[in-house]
Protein backbone atom coordinates (compact mmCIF):
# COMPACT_ATOMS: atom_id res chain seq x y z
CA UNK A 1 0.00 0.00 0.00
CA UNK A 2 1.12 3.53 -0.64
CA UNK A 3 1.72 5.84 2.24
CA UNK A 4 2.48 8.67 -0.17
CA UNK A 5 -1.20 9.23 -0.75
CA UNK A 6 -1.01 11.04 2.57
CA UNK A 7 1.32 13.73 3.83
CA UNK A 8 4.40 12.27 5.57
CA UNK A 9 3.71 11.49 9.20
CA UNK A 10 5.57 13.64 11.73
CA UNK A 11 8.76 11.87 12.69
CA UNK A 12 9.26 10.71 16.22
CA UNK A 13 12.07 8.36 15.43
CA UNK A 14 15.21 8.42 17.48
CA UNK A 15 18.55 8.20 15.63
CA UNK A 16 20.42 5.01 16.38
CA UNK A 17 23.89 5.92 17.60
CA UNK A 18 26.68 3.47 18.19
CA UNK A 19 29.44 4.34 20.65
CA UNK A 20 32.73 2.84 21.66
CA UNK A 21 34.66 3.27 24.87
CA UNK A 22 38.33 2.92 25.74
CA UNK A 23 40.43 2.82 28.87
CA UNK A 24 43.85 4.38 29.41
CA UNK A 25 46.06 3.64 32.39
CA UNK A 26 49.18 5.72 33.00
CA UNK A 27 52.18 4.57 35.12
CA UNK A 28 54.51 7.25 36.53
CA UNK A 29 58.12 6.14 36.68
CA UNK A 30 60.81 7.48 39.03
CA UNK A 31 64.58 7.33 38.62
CA UNK A 32 65.65 8.44 42.13
CA UNK A 33 66.98 5.13 43.41
CA UNK A 34 67.58 1.62 42.18
CA UNK A 35 65.18 0.34 44.78
CA UNK A 36 62.44 2.61 43.53
CA UNK A 37 63.12 1.51 39.95
CA UNK A 38 62.79 -2.14 40.94
CA UNK A 39 59.60 -1.40 42.87
CA UNK A 40 58.09 0.44 39.95
CA UNK A 41 59.05 -2.39 37.59
CA UNK A 42 57.31 -4.91 39.82
CA UNK A 43 54.30 -2.61 40.03
CA UNK A 44 54.25 -2.34 36.23
CA UNK A 45 54.21 -6.12 35.85
CA UNK A 46 51.36 -6.43 38.33
CA UNK A 47 49.38 -3.72 36.57
CA UNK A 48 50.01 -5.35 33.19
CA UNK A 49 48.66 -8.66 34.44
CA UNK A 50 45.61 -6.90 35.87
CA UNK A 51 44.98 -5.08 32.59
CA UNK A 52 45.14 -8.30 30.60
CA UNK A 53 42.68 -9.94 32.97
CA UNK A 54 40.45 -6.90 32.78
CA UNK A 55 40.48 -7.05 28.98
CA UNK A 56 39.55 -10.72 28.95
CA UNK A 57 36.67 -10.17 31.34
CA UNK A 58 35.51 -7.11 29.38
CA UNK A 59 35.89 -3.56 30.55
CA UNK A 60 32.40 -2.41 29.55
CA UNK A 61 29.22 -2.92 31.47
CA UNK A 62 26.39 -5.14 30.23
CA UNK A 63 24.49 -1.98 29.29
CA UNK A 64 27.13 -0.77 26.82
CA UNK A 65 26.19 -0.78 23.13
CA UNK A 66 27.06 -3.88 21.17
CA UNK A 67 28.16 -3.21 17.62
CA UNK A 68 28.20 -6.03 15.08
CA UNK A 69 30.84 -6.30 12.42
CA UNK A 70 29.60 -5.10 9.04
CA UNK A 71 28.97 -7.79 6.44
CA UNK A 72 28.40 -7.20 2.74
CA UNK A 73 25.63 -9.19 1.07
CA UNK A 74 27.11 -9.49 -2.38
CA UNK A 75 25.79 -12.75 -3.77
CA UNK A 76 24.69 -16.05 -2.27
CA UNK A 77 24.20 -15.74 1.46
CA UNK A 78 23.15 -19.26 2.36
CA UNK A 79 24.96 -19.26 5.67
CA UNK A 80 23.23 -20.25 8.87
CA UNK A 81 22.10 -17.47 11.16
CA UNK A 82 23.77 -17.11 14.51
CA UNK A 83 20.36 -17.40 16.14
CA UNK A 84 16.90 -18.72 15.42
CA UNK A 85 13.67 -16.77 15.47
CA UNK A 86 10.95 -19.02 14.10
CA UNK A 87 7.38 -19.91 14.94
CA UNK A 88 8.37 -22.58 17.48
CA UNK A 89 10.57 -20.12 19.41
CA UNK A 90 7.92 -17.41 19.53
CA UNK A 91 5.03 -19.76 20.20
CA UNK A 92 6.91 -21.12 23.24
CA UNK A 93 7.38 -17.59 24.61
CA UNK A 94 3.90 -16.34 23.72
CA UNK A 95 1.52 -15.69 26.64
CA UNK A 96 -1.35 -13.98 24.83
CA UNK A 97 0.46 -10.69 24.29
CA UNK A 98 3.14 -10.21 21.61
CA UNK A 99 6.71 -11.06 22.61
CA UNK A 100 8.67 -7.76 22.43
CA UNK A 101 11.58 -7.82 19.99
CA UNK A 102 14.53 -5.51 19.44
CA UNK A 103 16.91 -4.99 16.54
CA UNK A 104 20.67 -4.63 16.20
CA UNK A 105 22.09 -2.99 13.09
CA UNK A 106 24.49 -5.16 11.11
CA UNK A 107 24.95 -2.90 8.12
CA UNK A 108 23.67 0.32 6.55
CA UNK A 109 23.51 0.30 2.75
CA UNK A 110 22.93 3.44 0.62
CA UNK A 111 19.85 3.11 -1.59
CA UNK A 112 18.07 5.17 -4.23
CA UNK A 113 16.39 8.07 -2.36
CA UNK A 114 13.85 8.36 -5.20
CA UNK A 115 12.63 4.79 -4.77
CA UNK A 116 9.07 4.60 -3.45
CA UNK A 117 9.59 1.12 -2.04
CA UNK A 118 6.49 -1.08 -2.08
CA UNK A 119 7.81 -4.64 -1.97
CA UNK A 120 11.13 -6.30 -1.22
CA UNK A 121 12.27 -9.92 -1.50
CA UNK A 122 15.42 -12.04 -1.68
CA UNK A 123 15.81 -15.16 -3.78
CA UNK A 124 17.52 -18.14 -2.11
CA UNK A 125 20.72 -17.42 -4.07
CA UNK A 126 20.97 -13.90 -2.63
CA UNK A 127 19.46 -11.76 -5.38
CA UNK A 128 17.43 -8.82 -4.05
CA UNK A 129 14.35 -7.47 -5.86
CA UNK A 130 12.27 -4.37 -5.18
CA UNK A 131 8.99 -3.01 -6.50
CA UNK A 132 8.44 0.74 -6.57
CA UNK A 133 5.08 2.49 -6.62
CA UNK A 134 3.21 5.55 -7.94
CA UNK A 135 1.29 5.86 -11.19
CA UNK A 136 3.51 6.34 -14.21
CA UNK A 137 6.61 5.56 -12.13
CA UNK A 138 6.08 1.98 -10.92
CA UNK A 139 8.83 -0.49 -11.72
CA UNK A 140 10.34 -3.83 -10.83
CA UNK A 141 14.08 -3.80 -10.24
CA UNK A 142 16.96 -5.94 -9.10
CA UNK A 143 19.27 -4.32 -6.53
CA UNK A 144 22.87 -5.03 -5.64
CA UNK A 145 22.72 -5.92 -1.91
CA UNK A 146 26.32 -4.83 -1.40
CA UNK A 147 25.93 -1.29 -2.77
CA UNK A 148 22.19 -0.63 -3.05
CA UNK A 149 22.64 0.22 -6.73
CA UNK A 150 20.02 -0.80 -9.29
CA UNK A 151 21.33 -3.58 -11.53
CA UNK A 152 18.37 -3.78 -13.90
CA UNK A 153 14.92 -2.18 -13.92
CA UNK A 154 11.72 -2.87 -15.83
CA UNK A 155 9.00 -0.19 -15.90
CA UNK A 156 5.50 -1.64 -15.64
CA UNK A 157 2.17 -0.56 -17.13
CA UNK A 158 1.85 3.19 -16.33
CA UNK A 159 -1.77 2.63 -15.29
CA UNK A 160 -0.57 0.37 -12.46
CA UNK A 161 0.48 1.33 -8.96
CA UNK A 162 2.91 -1.48 -8.08
CA UNK A 163 2.64 -3.05 -4.64
CA UNK A 164 4.18 -6.07 -2.87
CA UNK A 165 6.31 -8.71 -4.60
CA UNK A 166 7.35 -12.28 -3.86
CA UNK A 167 9.41 -15.02 -5.50
CA UNK A 168 6.96 -17.85 -6.20
CA UNK A 169 8.45 -21.34 -6.15
CA UNK A 170 6.57 -24.50 -7.09
CA UNK A 171 5.74 -26.79 -10.00
CA UNK A 172 6.33 -24.17 -12.67
CA UNK A 173 9.60 -22.24 -13.12
CA UNK A 174 10.24 -19.63 -10.43
CA UNK A 175 8.40 -16.34 -10.93
CA UNK A 176 8.31 -12.92 -9.32
CA UNK A 177 4.71 -12.07 -8.49
CA UNK A 178 3.86 -8.37 -8.23
CA UNK A 179 0.57 -6.99 -6.86
CA UNK A 180 -1.11 -3.78 -7.97
CA UNK A 181 -2.91 -1.42 -5.60
CA UNK A 182 -6.40 -0.89 -7.07
CA UNK A 183 -6.04 -2.44 -10.51
CA UNK A 184 -6.90 -6.00 -9.42
CA UNK A 185 -3.95 -7.47 -11.34
CA UNK A 186 -1.09 -9.68 -10.19
CA UNK A 187 1.68 -9.93 -12.78
CA UNK A 188 4.26 -12.73 -12.86
CA UNK A 189 7.78 -11.99 -14.12
CA UNK A 190 10.85 -14.03 -15.06
CA UNK A 191 13.37 -13.36 -12.25
CA UNK A 192 16.30 -13.65 -14.66
CA UNK A 193 15.08 -11.22 -17.34
CA UNK A 194 12.28 -9.31 -15.54
CA UNK A 195 10.02 -9.92 -18.54
CA UNK A 196 6.35 -10.49 -17.82
CA UNK A 197 5.12 -14.06 -18.26
CA UNK A 198 1.45 -13.99 -17.26
CA UNK A 199 -1.27 -12.26 -15.25
CA UNK A 200 -4.10 -13.18 -12.90
CA UNK A 201 -6.83 -11.11 -11.30
CA UNK A 202 -8.29 -10.57 -7.82
CA UNK A 203 -10.94 -8.43 -6.17
CA UNK A 204 -10.14 -5.55 -3.85
CA UNK A 205 -6.84 -3.87 -3.11
CA UNK A 206 -3.39 -5.46 -3.15
CA UNK A 207 -0.82 -4.52 -0.50
CA UNK A 208 1.65 -7.25 0.52
CA UNK A 209 2.47 -10.79 -0.62
CA UNK A 210 4.65 -13.73 0.47
CA UNK A 211 4.78 -17.52 0.08
CA UNK A 212 4.14 -19.91 2.96
CA UNK A 213 6.03 -23.14 3.56
CA UNK A 214 3.07 -25.15 2.19
CA UNK A 215 3.41 -23.36 -1.17
CA UNK A 216 0.34 -21.16 -0.88
CA UNK A 217 0.67 -17.42 -1.22
CA UNK A 218 -0.66 -15.14 1.50
CA UNK A 219 -1.81 -11.62 0.69
CA UNK A 220 -2.72 -8.46 2.63
CA UNK A 221 -5.20 -5.81 1.49
CA UNK A 222 -5.00 -3.20 4.25
CA UNK A 223 -7.56 -4.84 6.52
CA UNK A 224 -7.12 -7.29 9.39
CA UNK A 225 -7.68 -10.22 7.00
CA UNK A 226 -5.03 -12.17 5.10
CA UNK A 227 -6.08 -14.33 2.17
CA UNK A 228 -4.37 -17.59 1.21
CA UNK A 229 -4.09 -18.00 -2.55
CA UNK A 230 -3.21 -20.73 -5.00
CA UNK A 231 0.16 -19.84 -6.60
CA UNK A 232 -1.02 -20.97 -10.04
CA UNK A 233 -4.50 -19.49 -10.32
CA UNK A 234 -4.32 -16.91 -7.53
CA UNK A 235 -7.74 -18.10 -6.38
CA UNK A 236 -8.54 -17.76 -2.68
CA UNK A 237 -8.08 -21.05 -0.81
CA UNK A 238 -8.36 -19.74 2.76
CA UNK A 239 -8.64 -16.71 5.02
CA UNK A 240 -7.23 -15.76 8.41
CA UNK A 241 -8.09 -12.80 10.64
CA UNK A 242 -5.09 -11.24 12.39
CA UNK A 243 -5.41 -10.34 16.07
CA UNK A 244 -3.05 -8.71 18.55
CA UNK A 245 -3.78 -9.44 22.21
CA UNK A 246 -7.21 -10.62 21.10
CA UNK A 247 -8.06 -7.49 19.09
CA UNK A 248 -8.26 -7.27 15.28
CA UNK A 249 -5.15 -5.69 13.76
CA UNK A 250 -5.82 -3.84 10.47
CA UNK A 251 -3.50 -1.95 8.10
CA UNK A 252 -1.27 -4.95 7.42
CA UNK A 253 1.04 -3.96 4.58
CA UNK A 254 4.34 -5.43 3.28
CA UNK A 255 4.68 -9.14 4.07
CA UNK A 256 7.60 -11.55 4.46
CA UNK A 257 7.28 -15.28 5.11
CA UNK A 258 10.13 -16.92 7.04
CA UNK A 259 10.52 -19.48 9.81
CA UNK A 260 6.86 -20.49 9.59
CA UNK A 261 5.84 -16.88 10.37
CA UNK A 262 4.30 -14.05 8.39
CA UNK A 263 6.10 -10.80 9.16
CA UNK A 264 4.01 -7.71 8.40
CA UNK A 265 4.65 -3.98 8.49
CA UNK A 266 1.70 -2.18 10.09
CA UNK A 267 1.02 0.93 7.99
CA UNK A 268 1.72 3.80 8.64
CA UNK A 269 3.82 2.91 11.67
CA UNK A 270 7.34 1.58 12.20
CA UNK A 271 5.93 -1.52 13.88
CA UNK A 272 6.58 -4.97 12.41
CA UNK A 273 4.58 -7.94 13.69
CA UNK A 274 5.22 -11.69 13.48
CA UNK A 275 1.99 -13.58 12.75
CA UNK A 276 1.10 -17.24 13.16
CA UNK A 277 -0.56 -17.92 9.76
CA UNK A 278 -2.56 -20.80 11.22
CA UNK A 279 -4.28 -18.83 13.97
CA UNK A 280 -3.75 -15.20 12.94
CA UNK A 281 -2.29 -14.37 16.34
CA UNK A 282 0.48 -11.79 16.54
CA UNK A 283 3.16 -13.72 18.42
CA UNK A 284 5.78 -10.98 18.52
CA UNK A 285 6.26 -7.31 17.75
CA UNK A 286 9.27 -5.25 16.71
CA UNK A 287 9.50 -1.51 17.24
CA UNK A 288 11.75 -0.40 14.38
CA UNK A 289 11.58 3.30 15.24
CA UNK A 290 15.00 4.82 15.61
CA UNK A 291 16.51 3.02 12.65
CA UNK A 292 16.15 6.17 10.52
CA UNK A 293 15.39 9.76 11.51
CA UNK A 294 13.12 11.06 8.75
CA UNK A 295 13.56 14.63 9.98
CA UNK A 296 17.07 14.52 8.51
CA UNK A 297 15.75 13.63 5.03
CA UNK A 298 12.89 15.92 3.89
CA UNK A 299 10.34 14.04 1.79
CA UNK A 300 11.16 10.62 3.23
CA UNK A 301 8.05 8.62 4.03
CA UNK A 302 7.24 5.60 6.17
CA UNK A 303 9.11 2.36 6.70
CA UNK A 304 8.06 -0.21 4.10
CA UNK A 305 9.97 -3.24 2.89
CA UNK A 306 10.94 -6.42 4.73
CA UNK A 307 13.19 -9.09 3.24
CA UNK A 308 14.69 -11.91 5.31
CA UNK A 309 18.36 -12.55 4.52
CA UNK A 310 18.60 -16.01 2.89
CA UNK A 311 19.69 -18.77 5.24
CA UNK A 312 18.48 -16.89 8.34
CA UNK A 313 15.28 -16.44 10.32
CA UNK A 314 16.43 -13.44 12.35
CA UNK A 315 18.24 -11.12 9.90
CA UNK A 316 16.15 -8.67 7.89
CA UNK A 317 16.76 -6.09 5.23
CA UNK A 318 14.53 -3.11 6.12
CA UNK A 319 13.70 -0.28 3.73
CA UNK A 320 11.44 2.74 3.51
CA UNK A 321 9.75 4.91 0.92
CA UNK A 322 12.13 7.56 -0.42
CA UNK A 323 14.80 6.59 2.12
CA UNK A 324 18.46 7.23 1.24
CA UNK A 325 19.56 4.08 3.07
CA UNK A 326 18.37 0.61 3.95
CA UNK A 327 19.49 -1.48 6.90
CA UNK A 328 20.38 -5.09 7.55
CA UNK A 329 19.37 -5.87 11.13
CA UNK A 330 19.42 -8.80 13.51
CA UNK A 331 16.16 -9.28 15.41
CA UNK A 332 15.99 -10.91 18.83
CA UNK A 333 13.84 -10.89 21.96
CA UNK A 334 14.05 -7.63 23.87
Amino acid sequence: MDSGRHAPIGATARPLIGTASGHTVGVQRSSTTATTRVGVAILGVVLGVLLVAWGVAGCTSDDSPRVSASRALDGPTNTSSAASLDIADLRAAFDGDPVPLRFEVIEEVPTDPNSFTQGLTFTPDGRLFESTGRYGMSALRRIDPATGATIVETPVDPSWWAEGIELVEGDRPDELAMLTWREGVVAFFDPDTLTERRRASYDGEGWGLCQLDDGNLIMSNGTDELTLRDPGTFAIVGRVTVTRSGNPLPMLNELECAGGLVWANVWPTETIVAIDPGTGEVLAQLDASGIFDRRASPGADVLNGIAMVPGTTDQMWLAGKLWPSSWVVRVQPA
